[in-house]
């Protein structure tokens, strides 16, 4: 076990059902290797950051997930880490059976939006918190109280899908102006010429990026950018002159102090210590699932 991490499990016998695991992980310098792509057939994975930033996949969406985010995995969906996650994080996580919830909770899992990603929910993360802490230090009534917070955990969950769906038109255009900054174009089109084509001001989706994703559409495709430039420097031999040339950056300097503003590395770094480091980590059940290229 790399002594900068820690991880404490509890799994079957030990967790009140339908919980088929939950853990607690800390990584004080970040986990060279990345979660690496999988999915689990029978269980609702449920994860509250409490610290740091991750870049995940999660079926065909890539996701940036800072702190107070939850996400949520359904049975099925694959998922994992873009590359090599280094950066520092704190999180805990929860495996939940479906098949095993009362029908009310269950009913609650199959609301639109239930999966993936819940930005900013802290008020639902604590809940994962205090799962595990029944857990931890089991106290009386603990099963009873267990089973109380996993009811309210779903419903929190189908309560935050159902608000996120009340906003659908900026929504929308937040979607659409996504897919436009990269579509059919390696380098990213500029704001003004998003907006333009989706016949919207500027200042308007500017307005509607920060509303729905807390940042400028420019924070926005940087960190599409850092994303992709992660993934390339780990998967293929580019020169960090070819990867910067393709993510359209003006030069390689500039690439590389971005990059090394965002993850604490010189490009070259990050792509040694990709190469070179790594550990074994527990098998969780699951099963493993390829790593989809970032969509355009």
């Amino acid at each position: 076990m790399n002594p900068t991490k820690q991880v404490t499990v509890f799994e079957f016998p030990n967790t009140v059902p339908p919980i088929a695991w939950i853990y607690h992980m800390v990584n004080h310098v970040g986990l060279p290797g990345g979660h690496e792509g999988h999915f689990h057939p029978n269980t609702i994975e449920v994860c509250y950051i409490v610290r740091g930033r991750l870049d995940w996949w999660i079926g065909e969406d890539l996701v940036e997930i800072h702190s107070s985010d939850v996400v949520v995995m359904m049975p099925g969906v694959p998922h994992g880490s873009v590359d090599a996650t280094l950066q520092p994080c704190e999180y805990y996580t929860a495996h939940i059976q479906p098949d095993q919830l009362p029908a009310s909770a269950k009913a609650a899992t199959n609301e639109p939006g239930f999966g993936g990603h819940h930005p900013g929910a802290s008020e639902t993360g604590e809940l994962v918190i205090r799962l595990f802490e029944e857990h931890n230090q089991p106290r009386p009534y603990r099963d009873d109280c267990a089973q109380s917070l996993i009811n309210l955990l779903c419903f929190s969950l189908a309560r935050n899908a159902n608000t996120a769906q009340g906003n659908e038109a900026p929504n929308y255009l937040v979607r659409r102006a996504m897919k436009a900054f990269f579509d059919e174009e390696s380098r990213p089109r500029s704001v003004d010429e998003v907006a333009r084509k989706l016949k919207v001001s500027t200042v308007w989706l500017t307005r509607v990026f920060r509303q729905e994703l807390g940042q400028s559409p420019g924070e926005w495709i940087r960190s599409r950018q850092m994303i992709e430039a992660k993934r390339l420097l780990a998967q293929t031999d580019l020169s960090v002159i070819e990867i910067s040339v393709r993510l359209g950056f003006t030069t390689s300097q500039y690439f590389a102090t971005a990059f090394r503003r965002d993850t604490g590395l010189t490009p070259s770094a990050y792509r040694e210590r990709c190469s070179t480091d790594g550990e074994t980590r527990p098998n969780l059940g699951v099963v493993s699932a390829p790593v989809p290229s970032p969509a355009k």
